[in-house]
């Protein structure tokens, strides 16, 4: 039997694949999540099925679409007692834990289950010295943790791979708050672009014309329909339109990118240590983010409206036993299916229609649809999932 990997599960909140290097990003280098993608491979149309937080989050634990786990808007915590892929690899043996951001609800019903350890944020929590849930004998506790979010999410997480049972595989879901608004930069990154201007997207001056009315009518224009909180001051008032648009789109683009950078600068430490460690070569490591989101685009900000923008997400992976560095898949990839990648990996059963001979158990073992190709494709075995497709 090969040995079964380590999987480090990396999840940051409303990262654009277009804010990524990696992806051709034009206004932002992140160079620790180019090495994921460089030594492993960048799919480069992974979408999600309903663009907010809490319904995919959802989808990803479980597999399922929305109307399946219930989890349909982002007001519906989840029932903690639905299968998910951590409880599958907990099952068969895997140390599991959960850090960051959760956003699937509090209280018995809706806290992690299927996790050795766990701490996460209640909502959406705060950037500087956060507010953490940690389980406790008798349920769960709430307690505030002293530094910036990035950073504390990343000690967490670390702490749980260097105190581990070095006998056993591990999963860590490791989930960064950032970039979701309001965008509150650590002090390392908080000087970054003050004297440049970012480039602005083509279409920021969209004015949708040729385009729906809901899109007219849909309240998250740069600048226009944005808060104090997220300006950080008073919002001009001597301004038109599309010079708020422009004037916007510059605070707005400089702080987003600034948390990305603190994201960047954590994955690249947990990266090093896995190295230093001597883990890289038997950890899969994933980034995604929950969705997309719209970078000035359109003129927008925010995410939820079905536009490209919106609903593509990053997906980067990075396993050096299995997958051939700058590799790029440009298949079309689901979120329901991150489950199946990180259980394919695995090599865990779980309940299906078919079985197919891989994995690293030297067994067959079931899949559940949807999504079983994402796992295969990553692997290299584009033939046989085409002929699939094609009824051949």
């Amino acid at each position: 039997m090969k040995k079964r990997p380590n999987i480090l599960f990396i999840m940051s909140d409303d990262h654009a694949s277009h804010a990524m290097s990696c992806y051709g990003s034009k206004i932002n280098k992140t160079p620790n999540l180019d090495r994921i993608a460089n030594e492993g491979m960048r799919f480069d149309n992974c979408f999600c099925t309903n663009s907010i937080c809490t319904p995919s989050r959802a989808a990803i634990l479980t597999g399922t679409y929305n109307h399946t786990n219930g989890v349909t808007t982002l007001d519906t915590p989840m029932d903690n007692r639905l299968q998910t892929f951590p409880k599958l690899l907990q099952a068969a043996g895997y140390q599991t834990a959960v850090y960051g951001k959760w956003h699937l609800g509090e209280g018995v019903m809706h806290v992690p289950t299927g996790f050795d350890d766990w701490a996460v944020l209640p909502g959406q929590g705060y950037y500087f010295n956060p507010t953490f849930i940690f389980p406790t004998e008798n349920g769960c506790e709430k307690r505030t943790v002293q530094g910036y979010a990035t950073d504390v999410i990343t000690d967490m997480t670390l702490d749980f791979i260097k105190n581990r049972d070095e006998e056993k595989p591990f999963c860590v879901l490791y989930h960064h708050k950032a970039p979701h608004r309001p965008w509150y930069s650590d002090e390392k990154h908080a000087a970054m672009f003050l004297n440049e201007d970012v480039p602005e997207p083509d279409n920021l001056f969209d004015d949708y014309c040729n385009r729906a009315r809901a899109a007219e009518a849909a309240a998250m224009r740069v600048g226009v329909d944005m808060y104090i909180s997220d300006m950080k001051c008073e919002l001009p008032d001597d301004m038109d339109e599309m010079e708020r648009r422009r004037w916007g789109y510059q605070r707005y683009i400089k702080d987003y990118l600034r948390v990305i950078q603190s994201v960047d600068d954590n994955v690249g430490r947990v990266l090093d240590y896995l190295k230093e460690a001597g883990l890289e070569e038997d950890t899969l490591v994933i980034y995604t983010s929950d969705q997309g989101f719209f970078l000035g685009d359109h003129g927008w900000y925010d995410k939820r409206f079905m536009y490209e923008e919106s609903l593509r997400m990053p997906f980067i992976l990075r396993y050096p036993r299995e997958v051939k560095p700058e590799s790029v898949n440009d298949d079309i990839v689901l979120n329901v299916e991150h489950r199946v990648e990180c259980r394919f990996r695995a090599a865990v059963p779980g309940p299906c229609r078919d079985s197919h001979p891989v994995g690293y158990a030297g067994a067959q073992f079931p899949i559940d649809p949807p999504g079983e190709h994402a796992a295969r494709l990553a692997r290299g075995d584009v033939l046989s999932v085409l002929d699939e497709q094609d009824g051949s």
